[in-house]
């Protein structure tokens, strides 16, 4: 077996990531202090999933689609735009359905944050997929990299969730 250039970048890239995830938690955590945690946990969850539900299968899409061809990238990244556009536009009309449960209030800057996250993590997604399609590794693990490193330093944790 041979061991590529692409896989140790990747293998180095999410070790770093790993890295910057635990490092936020830690800062989270102790900013939070116990009370704020399981909150907090709560949203990146919901966060996590809901980004998942809504790039709706399409990382794996946009991966196939652009799978060496940079002709469909600009397609691809206007159609991101619209799917995320779209996800924001449904969580902000169904805000009573999930703002209780997530324990955010009404007009709140927690709420406005939550949904600026959740549409930027579905971006993130879709963009991700249309870099490694076409095989853009550099750029595949350098956004996800910066995206880690940037929750990192810029914690929800600012908002006193």
């Amino acid at each position: 077996m041979r061991v590529g250039r692409a896989f140790l970048q990747t293998l180095a890239s999410q070790g770093i990531q790993s890295g910057a995830s635990i490092a936020t938690g830690i800062l989270i955590a102790r900013g939070l202090g116990p009370a704020g945690q399981g909150r907090y946990a709560l949203l990146v969850a919901a966060i996590g999933l809901l980004s998942t539900l809504g790039g709706g299968g399409q990382f794996e899409g946009h991966v196939l689609a652009s799978a060496g061809r940079s002709t469909h990238g600009r397609l691809l990244l206007l159609r991101s735009l619209v799917q995320a556009a779209l996800i924001l536009a449904v969580m902000a009309l169904i805000r009573p359905i999930w703002r209780a449960p997530l324990g955010l209030d009404a007009g709140s800057r927690a709420e406005a944050l939550f949904l600026l996250v959740l549409s930027l993590e579905i971006l993130a997604l879709l963009f991700r997929g249309i870099n490694l399609g076409q095989h853009h590794i550099t750029a595949y693990n350098v956004t996800t990299l910066s995206q880690r490193i940037l929750f990192t330093f810029v914690p929800l944790s600012v908002l006193a969730i």
